[in-house]
């Protein structure tokens, strides 16, 4: 039940307005969101920056947290996931805590898998060893992650790999209970790749052709050359700002183009 704020850019873009500042920023969602609910148990940013990735996470809340601050003012970057958490499955530790990285792919998830314990077996059935060793933590999203993983390794590109893992989490969640709920709201990024989908939460979406003047800070929020075109995309649980945003359709699967174009797909083709 937490947030996601993602974003990716041809140049390199500040993000911190957006995390802190904005009139619907991350960190007030962290305190009280559009439901009127607090997303209390941690906080992830991770992030690639030409070319290099890095990623920080906390336990502790964002809204009382001074380096989730620091992050979000040095957060400048090509590509960046971020996710405030409130805990469904997994209790609040490190270990379960947004985005989950393996080298430069990050993972963050908004929602759950119902009835996890008993669907858990299963997915770890379509897993390698080596995947099972490398799940940190008990949350359903980085066993998701996996799951996602494996379906590339067999040569499932990113988009087919999420239809995929989806399609099979529906099956093992209704044949566990017909009435049983399946949430995945999903941002995936591999490098400079950001896929994802929709599936039981909000989520909303803005293209930006050229960098935004921020009314916040007083700044360009992007410095491209001047023969240099610039383009974004930006999404998030909920708007952050008084944009134009465009709500993702329900049950679809996305990608980000190389034109920096959102591409949305149905989820169960």
């Amino acid at each position: 039940m937490c947030r996601l704020y993602g974003m990716v850019a041809t140049h390199p873009t500040k993000a911190e307005c957006e995390l802190l500042d904005a009139q619907n920023s991350l960190i007030n969602q962290a305190e009280e969101d559009a439901r009127g609910l607090e997303n209390p148990d941690g906080w992830g940013i991770g992030y690639v920056r030409g070319g290099e990735a890095d990623c920080r996470r906390q336990v502790e809340p964002a809204k009382c947290s001074e380096t989730f601050r620091r992050e979000a003012v040095q957060s400048d970057a090509e590509l960046l996931i971020a996710h405030v958490r409130r805990a469904t499955v997994g209790t609040p530790s490190l270990s379960n805590t947004h985005p989950f990285r393996r080298v430069n792919s990050f993972l963050a998830h908004n929602g759950h898998v119902e009835n996890f314990d008993e669907i858990r077996p299963r997915l770890t059935e379509h897993l390698r060893e080596g995947q099972r060793q490398r799940i940190g933590g008990s949350t359903d999203s980085e066993h998701i992650f996996e799951l996602l993983r494996a379906e590339v390794s067999a040569g499932s590109t990113r988009p087919e790999a999420l239809r995929r893992s989806a399609a099979l989490l529906r099956e093992w969640t209704r044949e566990s209970d017909s009435k049983a709920e399946l949430a995945l709201n999903l941002l995936w990024s591999d490098e400079d790749q950001l896929v994802g989908t929709k599936l039981g939460r909000s989520l909303w979406y803005l293209q930006r052709d050229e960098p935004l003047e921020c009314e916040i800070c007083g700044h360009r929020h992007a410095h491209p050359d001047n023969d240099e075109a610039y383009r974004s995309v930006v999404i998030a649980s909920e708007p952050l700002t008084d944009e134009p945003w465009r709500e993702v359709p329900e049950a679809s699967a996305f990608a980000v183009t190389e034109s920096m174009e959102l591409k949305i797909e149905g989820l169960f083709a």
